[in-house]
């Protein structure tokens, strides 16, 4: 498994202070294939993912 980090490798700090450590940047994650895309759930995690533009084409492109 892979944890990509939407905004780089850095640690993120979600609403309940649980901290998800990504193994690498969402923008090196995406040049490997992988069977499955998990999104973290909650109101403003989807918002922020929603916002960003290269997360929206790769949920676009498994989707199709």
């Amino acid at each position: 498994m892979t944890v990509a980090g939407v905004e780089g490798p850095n640690p993120v700090v979600c609403s309940r202070n649980v901290v998800i450590k990504p193994d690498m940047a969402f923008t090196e994650a995406v040049k490997k294939d992988y069977d499955v895309v998990i999104c973290p759930g909650g109101l403003k995690g989807a918002e922020h993912l929603a916002s960003v533009s290269h997360c929206v084409g790769l949920l676009t492109l498994v989707a199709s």
